[in-house]
């Protein structure tokens, strides 16, 4: 056995090992959730959060536990076994409400997470803009300067900045004026930067790496040429395929060493489109082990109001998106997860939540969610003074059904109020698809980790 990632630090307050009482006999938690790999099992609790990988041959251990053996010992003082009569549902929820409480308290600590948006402006009309309506604004080259001014006022020393829009790269002077400041200003920054990549041509590559940090990159597809081409719909007229540009950026992209995460958003009319655009995507880019795909079913992100999707529907678009998500998985390469803690022990956050991020807009209004970039601001750039309410508000949870009681991944749903798209719990279908996404995650944590260890040796 190996342990991966131990009990998070706010479990740890929370319990004591769990003692071993040679009366009794162990079974199995029902808040585990297996991942198979080549060579054995991880299997991860989803509610201490701590990760273990067993052989093929101590995965038994789990259900037929010997108590003379040292790695039954730990499983049962980590909870991954507990005895016959123990109340799981009820632990479960005391450890969960607990620690949601301790989150939902603001804590004002040093920021370290900046989603900067230069422009609320794109270069794209996709008709599926959570943006649409919103007022068009620049970032001023003087508000850039202040911008970089409350971030070293405001932020840890070593910060991660993430390039935001509207299109980021319709206003690139903002971004070189932050990241010369902070640069001269001795701040360990790094950066990544969602775009739809049009922009992002050789001579903008250079700087990134150069002056901007740019580690990583977040670009859409939606399909293959002229389903791409139709949907972005870019204000240019002067290019023969954008399509085409685009995959060539992110070629040089990878090529200069930045990870890229093509997202493909998947709906009623393009699931079948998508699977062709994975085959050029992956004889494309497999060669290169920075390009991880991935599949979002378009509106049912948990930002997103879904209406009038019938559930045959729903449930025929999950499908797809499960088998798009295994070809792709199983002929592209495992990335490396560079930050493991955060990827195994915060599965059930996002920047609204979280007291140590903030959204910058373009005027130096403070926000919390990207969803709502001309609205529900709690503070400014120019003023100490916060509205901690409506910093509350985006901690706030739903009440959990009583249908998700029974679910052993109940604690890894985010489930925030402010959530529109939220539903009240999942089925059967739903559930497929989440633990899908969920092994795919344990196995780049897994390569990630065996990586870790072989560098050490």
């Amino acid at each position: 056995m190996k342990k991966i990632y131990e009990q998070t630090a706010i479990v740890k307050q929370l319990l004591s090992k769990q003692p071993i009482d040679g009366s009794k006999k162990y079974r199995r938690f029902f808040y585990l959730t297996e991942c198979q790999i080549d060579d054995g099992v991880i299997v991860y609790n989803t509610v201490t959060y701590e990760l273990l990988f067993f052989s093929n041959e101590e995965i038994n251990l789990l259900n037929n536990p010997n108590l003379n053996n040292p790695i039954v010992k730990h499983l049962i003082e980590s909870y991954f076994l507990v005895p016959e009569d123990f109340d799981d549902k009820n632990f479960a929820t005391q450890i969960i409400d607990t620690r949601l409480k301790i989150q939902s308290i603001y804590t004002p600590v040093p920021l370290n997470f900046f989603v900067i948006l230069t422009t609320t402006g794109c270069n794209a009309r996709c008709f599926y803009c959570f943006e649409q309506g919103a007022k068009v604004s620049n970032m001023t080259e003087q508000t850039a300067h202040d911008v970089a001014d409350f971030i070293v006022r405001r932020g840890e020393k070593k910060i991660k900045l993430q390039w935001f829009g509207g299109e980021p790269l319709c206003n690139i002077k903002a971004i070189d004026i932050i990241s010369k400041d902070l640069r001269d200003q001795n701040i360990d920054y790094t950066a990544k930067m969602v775009t739809n990549g049009y922009l992002l041509d050789e001579n903008v590559i250079e700087k990134a790496v150069d002056l901007w940090k740019l580690d990583t990159l977040q670009i859409t597809l939606d399909g293959t040429e002229e389903v791409y081409n139709r949907v972005k719909n870019y204000v240019y007229k002067d290019v023969s395929s954008p399509f085409k540009r685009v995959l060539d950026n992110i070629e040089n992209a990878l090529k200069a060493g930045i990870q890229v995460n093509i997202r493909l958003n998947m709906d009623e009319h393009n699931a079948d489109d998508l699977f062709e655009l994975s085959k050029i995507l992956v004889e494309k880019f497999n060669k290169y082990n920075k390009c991880y795909i991935y599949v979002v079913r378009l509106f049912e992100d948990t930002c997103s109001e879904i209406k009038n999707r019938k559930v045959n529907d729903r449930h025929k678009l999950i499908e797809s998106s499960v088998k798009l998500q295994s070809f792709i998985d199983k002929n592209m390469p495992t990335i490396k997860i560079e930050n493991l803690p955060k990827a195994v022990s915060n599965p059930n956050t996002c920047m609204a939540c979280s007291d140590n991020s903030v959204m910058i807009v373009p005027d130096g209004h403070l926000g919390k969610c990207e969803h709502f970039v001309d609205s529900d601001f709690y503070g400014s750039i120019y003023s100490d003074e916060i509205d901690i309410a409506k910093i509350q508000k985006y901690k706030e949870r739903k009440i959990v059904s009583e249908k998700c009681e029974d679910c052993e991944l109940r604690s890894l749903c985010i489930a925030l109020k402010c959530c529109s798209g939220v539903p009240d719990h999942c089925d059967n279908v739903d559930k497929v698809a989440i633990k899908n996404r969920l092994d795919s995650k344990l196995r780049n944590i897994y390569n990630t980790f065996v990586k870790l260890e072989n560098e050490k040796l």
